[in-house]
């Protein structure tokens, strides 16, 4: 074939690059392995394609584009760029035999490949051969390609094989050289415009409620998926186009900045956006010729859409007019990087393409079709990319695997187009009023939230003295020494309800109730009961004040209790009835029925919590709310057996009523375990055992203290987790044991668990709490109370059967966590952050009063602990934000574990591997048992005393060899500066004295300027001491660049040598 050129004159070397161009070439350096900037063409056809004219075609558009010529070097730590010779640049088009199965995935594989990334040229094809149909694919690199490349290449090679097909010369219009692109520095003025408009983003405001946080150390690997919109969203954009006079473009890009508010982005959103380039004499010049810009403005959710448009407008046109700088070229001119590299300015793309009324383009010349080939990775969290024409509207979405699932991408799209379709309803209305739910969203949460079952009719008192009746004589309750059966116990309950009726208890009263786990105490509570009074736990131990409090606001005229437990509340109670657990003289009355459904709406018992005020709350839980637990968690764990349960959890603890109720109302027993049980994990399990208890309920702090080398004593019994978050470690341990696990979650506002999720062995890494129990729905409610999606994180509310009452004689209080839903009725707000999984199950996040900001970064502490606990050598973990507010704000982390040399540094590297660097405590203190509290929660209040550092790591000699000696005091030195410390060491980790990645940036740059060498925060990450940081660059090239010495360098103690 004649190709109709002749050979490019002597290459041109040695060209200088533009600050873009070292952008995108730093890229490769940061994710080496990866064809992150890899854009791919590809063709095929239901036959076979000829080899030759491929080749041919493929040759030709080398010689015709000398930016396909181009190869880009490295001379020390300055990239240049060279156009080869035609006769030089030869790319071959590989054959590769593939079955139809593996096809896509042998295209991602071919467009994935890095190129090299010194001298070699970033052009590939190949020929895919394969049963069902033939493809062709070129793959270029970024720095050569961009999106418009694509259609112009496509465009001439279809020419090109047509003609060389024919055996016929290359058409006269493909035979002249297109000079690659020359790239030019952006005007001052224009970069000066977008260091004014980028300054101060932030981002955090950028980060979404949903998906993950990319890790420092993200490969970048991605997917995509294609959504088509339905043909009421594909008419939408036409009618707000005429309604808000605004492009396709500027709607749906203010679609998407709605979507993005939507889901936790804001005030200040920033989009990127690629422009093309390109003038009249750069029609058909392939290259990179992209800028990207960005879109910044403030929107909330009560921005109104048709605003929200009007805005965009303004503000994307002002961004095109300075489009002569992409954002990679002004990095370094903005006053304030967010930590990171991933984006500096924003995380989230959009682009559009109107492909008008094309009924057909030129692959239609050679009977192909196009073929879409994704290269594996994605540089954004998430881009989407909108192709609208005639026949439909189509979003291509990529998205980074770090932060998102396909399912979840899937969501977003879902969302975008239902955004768009209930924005052309109500174009004025508040973006945060729109219907952001997408049809899968309604199916998940609605079968979630299916939980509809029989009522109980009995209260728990009733259920009780129905098996009174049938089995008197059965065991009731166990206890060191003795058995009480359901007769004994029911003639106790009769007595202690004559003797408080006698003080004038009876319904609508309360009874305070106080006393060691025993049957006497199950006698009083169910005494208190038979009465139509609710009963009051009391914890005599309690500070006299708080137990006072607890006393006054109750307004409780009777307390029944051990007098010798009372007496140390003697003032509190001065005034009160008191009344003995026993009686010595009371008869034995026979069995009777209980006659209780008009109790059923009444208050069962009122339990008080810890208030934010430092004044204890009081919560109301009718007989209804209590039996509806009861009920549900008998129908979940009943059908294996008698539901035989421990009672070892605090009295006052809210869940203890489980523990106590749940057998009895089955007919099974209550096993006590007294308080020297409990706190002994061998002698708890060998209760356990010697009993054959089948339900066994602790906290997660209590489980990590009762395990132990007696575990199989839990195999084939029920273990209930909660009250805490449920670490995968403590997952893995508790479904080791050959136990039923569950971890059940629910505050006490709405009646002990409210949502329950059985842990399978495979899958104790992904722990969730399940679905809501019976008679319960549940929502995640933004800010303003708006009901979310799937994803995005708000606040749990719960509704259903087991809301409480309210607060007792606090109606302002009530009001402020109670409300109305129009579907779900009434709710209680519980203040724990929390979002729904593609699976439809809930996830907690966290408490919303333990959401911190370091540095732009929003920080979950309760993620950070997660991590910790984590490690093999950490069983509890409690972390804290010092210095709030302050620019050294810092994480500090206390660890229950073994002190040891280095532990320090192994947790900080076990931190890191897991967590975003702003969330890696800066500090590890260590003790050998974290303080709890009564009720079996880790108290981080008493856990973070002044307790020493963990100690550092064991001090290693020195080099022996001068020059390294020298080196080592010279990083020393800019440890030190960076770090405003003189007691740096050549052992001290960076960010375990103060470091974060802003100051790392610093130090970097810093260590540039000293030796030259370019050095990633990767890298910083992952070598954070002096010594590490030596041994890192020493093995490399980049050492050969050091001075030979280093004129004043410190001493490994700071000083000067």
């Amino acid at each position: 074939m004649n190709v109709g050129l002749p050979p490019s004159p002597t290459a041109r070397a040695g060209e200088s690059v533009t600050t873009r161009e070292n952008s995108l070439w730093l890229l490769n350096h940061l994710v080496p392995d990866s064809g992150v900037s890899n854009i791919a063409l590809a063709f095929g056809v239901d036959s076979r394609l000829r080899w030759w004219p491929l080749q041919a075609a493929v040759s030709q558009l080398l010689r015709r584009h000398e930016v396909l010529r181009t190869t880009y070097h490295d001379r020390a730590g300055t990239l240049t760029r060279t156009v080869l010779p035609a006769d030089e640049a030869v790319v071959d088009v590989d054959i590769v035999q593939v079955d139809s199965q593996r096809l896509d995935d042998e295209l991602t594989a071919f467009a994935a490949v890095p190129f090299e990334p010194d001298g070699g040229l970033l052009v590939r094809a190949a020929l895919f051969l394969c049963p069902a149909g033939d493809v062709f694919c070129l793959v270029a690199h970024h720095l050569v390609f961009d999106g418009r490349s694509v259609s112009i290449a496509t465009r001439e090679l279809v020419e090109l094989v047509t003609a060389a097909a024919a055996e016929q010369p290359v058409p006269p219009a493909l035979t002249g050289e297109v000079p690659a692109p020359v790239h030019r520095e952006p005007a001052r003025s224009t970069v000066e415009y977008w260091r004014q408009a980028l300054d101060g983003v932030d981002g955090a405001s950028t980060a979404l409620s949903v998906g993950d946080e990319p890790s420092v150390q993200s490969d970048l690997r991605g997917g995509r998926i294609l959504h088509h919109f339905g043909e009421r969203a594909h008419a939408a954009v036409a009618e707000l186009r005429a309604g808000l006079r605004a492009s396709d473009h500027v709607i749906l890009l203010a679609v998407f900045q709605a979507l993005l508010v939507r889901h936790g982005a804001g005030p200040d959103v920033v989009v990127g956006c690629p422009v093309d380039i390109r003038g009249p004499a750069d029609a058909d010049t392939i290259g990179y010729l992209i800028n990207t810009i960005a879109v910044r403005q403030q929107v909330t959710a009560d921005t109104p859409f048709a605003e929200l448009v009007r805005r965009t407008r303004a503000t994307f046109l002002e961004a095109i007019s300075h489009a002569d700088a992409s954002i990679d070229a002004v990095l370094a001119e903005l006053p304030r990087q967010v930590a990171g590299w991933k984006s500096t300015v924003f995380r989230h793309m959009f682009n559009f393409m109107d492909v008008g009324d094309r009924t057909s383009g030129p692959l239609d010349r050679i009977g192909a079709r196009g073929v879409d080939v994704h290269n594996g990775f994605s540089r954004f969290d998430f881009e989407f990319f909108v192709q609208r024409g005639a026949k439909g509207t189509t979003v291509r979405a990529l998205y980074g695997a770090d932060a998102f699932t396909a399912a979840e991408i899937e969501l977003l799209l879902q969302r975008y187009e239902a955004l768009l379709t209930a924005a052309t309803a109500a174009p004025d209305s508040p973006i945060g009023l729109l219907d952001v739910f997408g049809e899968l969203d309604r199916q998940l949460i609605d079968a979630a939230n299916d939980t509809e079952a029989p009522v109980p009719v009995d209260t728990v008192p009733g259920m009780i003295a129905r098996w009174v009746l049938e089995r008197p004589d059965a065991a009731a309750v166990v206890e060191a020494g003795r058995t009480v059966s359901y007769r004994q116990l029911w003639s106790r309950v009769q007595d202690v309800a004559t003797r408080l009726r006698a003080c004038g208890v009876g319904p609508g009263s309360i009874v305070g109730v106080a006393g060691e786990r025993s049957a006497d105490l199950v006698a009083a509570v169910l005494g208190v009961l038979l009465c139509g009074a609710a009963y009051l736990p009391l914890d005599p131990e309690h500070p006299h004040r708080r137990f006072g409090q607890v006393i006054e606001n109750s307004g409780v005229d009777v307390v029944i209790g051990d007098a010798t437990a009372l007496g140390a509340q003697g003032d509190a109670l001065a005034d009160l009835t008191t009344v003995p657990l026993t009686d010595d003289g009371s008869a034995d009355p026979a069995p009777v029925a209980v006659e209780d459904a008009s109790l059923m709406d009444g208050p069962a018992y009122v339990i008080y919590t810890s208030g934010t005020t430092g004044v204890p709350k009081g919560v109301r839980i009718s007989h209804r709310s209590l039996a509806n637990t009861v009920v549900h968690f008998g129908r979940l764990l009943g059908a294996d057996g008698p539901l035989s349960t421990v009672w070892q959890t605090s009295f006052t603890f809210d869940i203890s009523a489980l523990e106590l109720f749940l057998p009895l109302a089955h007919g099974a027993a209550l096993v006590v375990a007294d308080d020297v049980t409990r706190s002994d994990g061998a002698a708890f399990l060998d209760l356990v055992g010697r009993h054959d208890v089948r339900v066994v309920q602790a906290t997660p702090t209590s489980w990590h203290q009762l395990l132990g080398d007696q575990d199989v004593q839990l195999a084939g019994r029920v273990l209930l987790c909660g009250g805490e978050p449920l670490t995968p470690a403590l997952a893995r341990r508790l479904t080791a044991t050959g136990a039923r696990v569950f971890n059940v979650y629910g505050p006490t506002e709405t009646t002990i668990w409210s949502t329950c999720a059985e842990l399978d062995r495979t899958g104790v890494d992904d722990v969730h709490v399940g679905r809501p129990i019976a008679n319960t729905t549940v929502f995640i409610a933004d800010e303003s109370g708006r009901e979310l999606p799937v994803g995005p994180v708000g606040e749990l509310c719960i509704a259903g059967a087991g809301v409480a009452e309210g607060y007792h004689r606090a109606d302002e209080l009530t009001a402020d966590r109670f409300g109305s839903h129009g579907t779900h009725g009434r709710f209680y707000r519980t203040g724990d952050l929390a979002r729904w999984d593609v699976a439809g199950r809930i996830r907690l996040v966290g408490r919303a009063d333990r959401q911190v900001k370091i540095r732009g970064n929003r920080i979950e502490l309760d993620e950070i602990e997660s991590v910790l606990q984590e490690h093999p050598e950490v069983t509890a973990a409690a972390v804290v934000l010092e210095r709030a507010g302050e620019p050294d704000a810092r994480l500090v982390a206390v660890v229950q574990a073994q002190d040891r040399p280095g532990l320090a540094a192994d947790l900080w590297a076990h931190a890191r591997a897991a967590l975003a660097p702003a969330a890696v405590p800066q500090e590890f203190r260590v003790a050998a048992r974290l303080p709890v509290t009564a009720n079996g929660k880790l108290d981080r209040k008493a856990a973070l005393v002044a307790l020493p550092a963990l100690t550092e790591a064991v001090q290693r000699p020195e080099p022996t060899d001068e020059r390294l000696r020298n080196r080592l005091e010279l990083l020393v030195r800019l440890w030190g500066r960076v770090l405003g410390r003189d007691d740096t060491t050549a052992d001290t980790n960076f960010f375990l004295h103060g470091g974060h990645s802003l100051l790392g940036i610093s130090l970097l740059r810093r260590l540039r300027e000293a030796t030259s060498v370019r050095v990633r925060l990767a890298e910083l990450f992952a070598n954070p001491t002096p010594r590490d940081m030596l041994t890192r660059l020493s093995g490399s090239d980049a050492g050969k660049q050091w001075p030979a010495e280093a004129p004043g360098a410190t001493s490994p103690r700071g000083g000067t040598r």
